[in-house]
């Protein structure tokens, strides 16, 4: 496996200019590479809670990107938008019962309707950020394939920061061919993608 400090090396060593950035700011742009490609993984993290009677809303974690499956008592709850949840009943955030369906508006999870019980286990299985790697021993959860995209990615942020375009461009047409082949390599993966309806509007 590849450490940040191996990382640092090779984005020196592949873009010679790159070795006047500050070791923050290749830390930075290895750390951006790394949780995009670390979406593609579709590994999920799971995330329990005890709900509360006619509690409104419940915040999700704070490395949270997307829900994969959210279940309450046990029983699977399905994704529904805002403009769904208004058109069964106006008062929908306020409405008590028996939870069927969940909604996402930014860090927040809602329970449709409202949990009027309270105690039960609230389940969700999401798709997560990876930790960022920060000392020089930490390795990324990603297979050795994905080193050449994560080198790439930061040698072309470099470059833009440098205003090298030209080689910015290279960067980028070397990372976008990365980035492609690494979704072809994780594809099962990218077929598993979340189920939630989200709320951009945050009503």
């Amino acid at each position: 496996m590849t450490t940040l400090a191996a990382y640092r090396t090779m984005i020196e060593e592949e873009y010679q200019e790159g070795s006047s950035a500050s070791t923050t700011i290749k830390d930075r742009f290895i750390n951006q590479a790394y949780a995009k490609l670390y979406a593609l993984t579709g590994n999920t993290k799971e995330y329990s809670t005890t709900t509360a009677a006619s509690q409104l809303e419940y915040v999700l974690p704070t490395d949270f990107l997307s829900i994969k499956h959210v279940e309450w008592n046990d029983t699977r709850l399905y994704p529904v938008s805002t403009s769904w949840a208004y058109a069964q009943d106006d008062d929908w955030r306020r409405t008590t019962g028996t939870p069927s369906f969940y909604l996402v508006e930014g860090d927040r999870l809602r329970l449709v309707p409202v949990d009027s019980a309270g105690s039960k286990t609230l389940k969700i299985w999401y798709y997560g950020a990876p930790t960022s790697l920060s000392a020089t021993t930490d390795e990324p959860d990603l297979p050795a394939t994905c080193d050449d995209a994560i080198v790439a990615y930061a040698c072309w942020k470099i470059a833009r920061r440098l205003k090298d375009w030209a080689a910015a461009a290279e960067f980028e047409r070397s990372w976008e061919r990365g980035y492609f082949q690494a979704r072809r390599d994780l594809s099962t993966s990218v077929r598993e993608r979340p189920e939630q309806v989200e709320d951009h509007y945050r009503w």
